[in-house]
């Protein structure tokens, strides 16, 4: 399939919304399966992605104009037909990639030196400051981030699966089970961070004050959104 030329994903995203607008029901239902699992498919490269989505659904508005069914586009697999396609598009730079799973590890230790240095500044008034452990940190953190990516992949194959078995709007059982079961999974991951900090004692223990663990919360949340508009305004 032929690139377009120079333009923006978000205008590509754009011009997808317009124009599949234009397709059959039938049409519409299948396209946006492989529209899902193509755009869950994070290692590859979003600019290529996109090009190939809109030059996509450019021949199957095409094929719809000359009769041709939607069995007969998609084939009898449509999930094989997405793979097929995900073998054309190249990977993502390492440079996005990067930023990515920087933005997925590093940010939410900012988020909680700056939360911890909040509450921890604020009982000062009231209660003497307890040191940290910052051993247990350690170890409590890594169970936190390997268990999220852990969970996020489980996450995004499970709804790559269940969107191309789906035939029509998902029963209302069906959506209470998934969200127990995310429930679940975001409690074990949270359980995996939690259970350290309380039972695991390391002689690597030090006085932090609040307004330090702040500091170092917000400069690291400052330096990742800065990632991320930096990324988020890249063209690849």
């Amino acid at each position: 399939m032929k690139r377009r030329k120079k333009m923006k994903t978000s205008e590509l995203i754009e011009l997808n919304n317009e124009k599949r607008e234009l397709l059959t029901k039938e049409n519409m239902r299948e396209y946006d399966k492989v529209l899902i699992y193509l755009r869950l498919e994070w290692r590859l490269s979003t600019l290529a992605t996109e090009e190939l989505l809109n030059d996509l659904l450019d021949h199957l508005l095409e094929a719809q104009q000359k009769g041709i069914t939607t069995e007969e586009f998609f084939g009898d697999d449509t999930e094989l037909f997405a793979k097929d396609l995900i073998a054309e598009l190249p990977k993502e730079s390492r440079r996005n990639t990067t930023a990515l799973l920087s933005i997925l590890t590093i940010m939410p230790l900012g988020s909680i030196l700056f939360i911890h240095g909040l509450v921890d500044l604020i009982a000062s008034f009231f209660i003497d400051p307890k040191p940290v452990d910052v051993g247990s940190f350690i170890v409590s953190y890594l169970l936190l981030i390997t268990s999220f990516l852990l969970m996020l992949n489980y996450v995004i194959r499970y709804f790559q699966k269940d969107e191309m078995a789906a035939t029509g709007k998902a029963s209302t059982k069906k959506r209470v089970l998934q969200f127990i079961n995310l429930y679940l999974l975001s409690g074990i991951v949270f359980a995996l961070f939690i259970i350290p900090l309380i039972f695991l004692h390391t002689p690597f223990v030090y006085n932090m004050p609040g307004y330090i663990s702040m500091i170092a919360g917000g400069l690291i949340l400052t330096i990742m959104y800065g990632i991320y508009k930096f990324h988020d305004s890249s063209p690849n």
